[in-house]
């Protein structure tokens, strides 16, 4: 699994500014666009839109290329896992029209073969027709639990394959209505200018609602939310601060209100000492 920390800091300490611009350039990576001034904070985005698009194992042939004499295979050996994890919010998921059709073609798949065994028994046709419609009943109830127990197990197995990317220490877990502290390695706090990214899980009543990367940044005592996924790993662009037309930076103790399909969510967050407080809970009804 890859030490994210680790690798910023190795591509940070070897290429100056003007080489990560050759690198986004080869990448086709607008450098501009990638936010904060400073090299550290460049070399995370770009290291967060590779992750994010499933593009990671472009990165590592062009730093084996730039610097060959640096171990790079060490951190990209299990980029495959990276890219199946990373690029979750693209996927389709299974859907629930999906489940009608199949259940409409099954239904249809069932008159026929009525009706040809009508043609050849007609006395009894009408028992026929009555088990027939039963049985079609009861499967197409059958299949649809199965589908929406299908669809249950994917909302929760998708952020999770979305979380194996990111170590332990990096992620946690908040459910609506309470209050988390969640703990930095004090090896994180040795970096004055960029810490994370850090993945905070959403959940009601136990269940996944979305994930939310965040970064940190101390200098500044400022938090910049980078990516928001909800319970199916579609991407989500719709959230801001709260309180300040400051759009996804946050002050210390400021709210990052989120639009999830469940509805408006806010999550409080804050900084003290090594530790992240977060607090989130329901700020609207879904439409």
């Amino acid at each position: 699994m890859t030490n994210w920390m680790e690798l910023r800091q190795l591509i940070s300490k070897h290429f100056n500014l003007d080489e990560i611009r050759l690198l986004c350039f080869d990448l086709n990576i607008d450098f501009d666009s990638l936010n904060g001034p400073a090299k550290e904070n460049k070399i995370a985005e770009l290291l967060l839109l590779l992750r994010r698009n499933g593009r990671l194992s472009e990165l590592g042939p062009l730093l084996m290329k730039q610097r060959p004499n640096i171990n790079w295979q060490d951190y990209f050996e299990n980029n495959q896992q990276e890219k199946l994890a990373a690029p979750l919010s693209k996927r389709q998921p299974f859907t629930i029209q999906t489940a009608v059709l199949g259940i409409f073609i099954l239904i249809g798949i069932g008159v026929g073969v009525f009706l040809i065994n009508q043609n050849q028994t007609n006395s009894e046709g009408g028992a026929q027709l009555e088990e027939s419609q039963q049985e079609s009943l009861a499967g197409s109830e059958e299949i649809v639990s199965q589908e929406e127990e299908s669809l249950s197990n994917n909302d929760s197995s998708c952020i999770n394959s979305y979380l194996e990317s990111v170590a332990p220490d990096d992620q946690t877990s908040v459910e609506l209505g309470t209050t988390v502290t969640f703990y930095v390695p004090e090896e994180d706090l040795q970096n004055e200018e960029l810490l994370g990214p850090y993945i905070i899980k959403l959940t009601e009543n136990g269940e996944p609602l979305g994930a939310l990367d965040i970064i940190y940044l101390p200098i500044a005592n400022d938090f910049k939310a980078t990516a928001l996924i909800d319970k199916e790993c579609q991407e989500v662009t719709e959230y801001y601060n709260q309180f300040r037309s400051r759009g996804k930076t946050l002050e210390n103790w400021d709210v990052l209100e989120m639009a999830l399909p469940e509805g408006e969510i806010g999550i409080r967050i804050g900084w003290q000492g090594n530790r992240m407080s977060l607090r989130a809970l329901y700020t609207a009804d879904a439409p």
